[in-house]
């Protein structure tokens, strides 16, 4: 494994142990009652790797934000191809 896969494959995991870690704590409490020390220590993660990527709380919810968009527009754009397509076979095999 490349080491820039390897790199990206950690960076994968460490955003998955925060976003899990979040989500858990989130049914405990509010979001603004939530602690980086407390979402650290349900990931099992350090704080030096969490300010590498994120400024604080907020931006790491953001960050989680804007991913599930972009997975939404990303599965929309596939679903709307695939209905297309769909429609479009339907139509000329009805009228051939």
């Amino acid at each position: 494994m490349k080491l820039c896969q390897f790199l990206e494959l950690e960076n994968l995991k460490f955003k998955k142990a925060l976003f899990d870690a979040c989500v858990e704590l989130v049914q405990e409490k509010d979001f603004k009652h939530i602690t980086i020390n407390e979402v650290l220590g349900r990931a099992d993660l350090n704080r030096g790797i969490f300010y590498l990527h994120f400024a604080d709380k907020y931006d790491m919810m953001d960050s989680f934000e804007n991913e599930m968009i972009e997975k939404i527009e990303a599965w929309a754009r596939e679903y709307t191809l695939a209905d297309s397509a769909k429609e479009h076979f339907i139509f000329m095999n009805f009228h051939k």
